[in-house]
């Protein structure tokens, strides 16, 4: 006699009418090995459809959300709290500083989740009339200041410094 050919995911599922003989024959008092014998099913498929049954009233598995969660809801909000305690380190930082053992392509995982992501500006902003009235009252208090008020200003001729290495573009 052949088996049915409903399949569900990578293990054979017998159908629901021959679950639902199984557990007829289960409450009639038939053993397991008779309710295989009458049914031509597998030996464990009586036993799960009896068990599914009479635990949850139900004559086929519910379906599983997919893999399990590789971090916990404590270790994301940890995660999450370094990213926001050093918004510049990297996700390979966060996963050696975390002591959780997931690679840090995991973390990023989690970060976007958690929709906190690296932008990338695409230009640098324009300066606009307000700065420009701060920037010249600034200049202007400054303006009559002596030579031992400006040894006390650390003075940087226009040089980039970065924490992280971003490229041509900074981040935003």
């Amino acid at each position: 006699m052949p088996k049915p050919t409903t399949t569900t995911s990578k293990r054979h599922e017998e159908t629901i009418e021959k679950r639902v003989k199984c557990i007829e024959l289960h409450a009639a008092g038939k053993s397991y090995r008779e309710i295989e014998r009458a049914t031509g099913v597998n030996e464990d498929v009586p036993h799960r459809a009896v068990k599914l049954w009479t635990d949850h009233d139900q004559l086929k598995p519910t379906s599983r959300s997919g893999p399990a969660q590789k971090l916990s809801p404590c270790d994301q909000r940890f995660i999450r709290r370094l990213s926001d305690n050093n918004p510049h380190a990297t996700q390979t930082k966060i996963a050696r500083s975390s002591c959780v053992n997931v690679k840090p392509r995991t973390i990023g995982t989690y970060l976007r989740h958690m929709n906190l992501y690296v932008r990338i500006c695409r230009k640098k902003p324009r300066l606009d009339a307000a700065h420009h009235r701060i920037r010249k009252r600034w200049a202007r208090e400054r303006r009559i200041w002596d030579k031992k008020q400006w040894r006390k200003v650390f003075y940087t001729a226009e040089i980039k410094l970065e924490v992280g290495h971003t490229g041509p573009r900074g981040k935003v």
